[in-house]
């Protein structure tokens, strides 16, 4: 949960306003259950990127303590093949299944947790080629989407449903 100013603070730049906005987050290595190697650093990533966009909290990494932790588990990756014999293609359902824990270290409570976190996609064969090259490794677009919304959906029950 990311703490706000109250309703009464009259301006963002004012004193109280300045403490809120000194909140830290880590997230603990992302526990990958998944037989997809390399998930997880792509799911880190992307979420990494949408934290470091916000400048309600302070991303922090490596051994530092922080105000919140955020555990992530990657439970499933599922790719089912789906014939379109008119189009001569191959389309691709990918859902990725997971969960994720927000605890405040300050008072050592969870937070939320989501235990059945789920993003489904579908791709053709047009778009399973490989695109944008991360961590010099590359990912089919498919992949690539997935682990993108997975990490969205996190970000967003971070700042939206608090």
């Amino acid at each position: 949960m990311i703490r706000r100013p109250p309703r009464s603070t009259p301006l963002y730049s004012s004193a109280a306003s300045d403490v809120y906005k000194r909140q830290t987050l880590s997230i603990a290595p992302i526990e990958n259950q998944t037989f997809e190697s390399d998930l997880e650093t792509f799911v880190m990533q992307a979420l990494s990127s949408r934290l470091r966009s916000n400048s309600a909290v302070r991303l922090r990494g490596g051994s530092e303590r922080s105000d919140l932790l955020l555990r992530v588990r990657l439970a499933q990756l599922t790719r089912l093949n789906l014939d379109e014999p008119e189009a001569l293609a191959v389309a691709q359902q990918l859902t990725l299944v997971g969960s994720a824990i927000l605890e405040d270290q300050r008072t050592n409570k969870q937070l939320w947790e989501v235990s059945n976190l789920r993003v489904e996609i579908s791709t053709s064969s047009n778009d399973s080629s490989s695109s944008a090259d991360l961590s010099g490794q590359r990912l089919s677009r498919g992949i690539q989407e997935l682990t993108e919304n997975f990490a969205e959906k996190i970000y967003s029950q971070i700042f939206y449903t608090f």
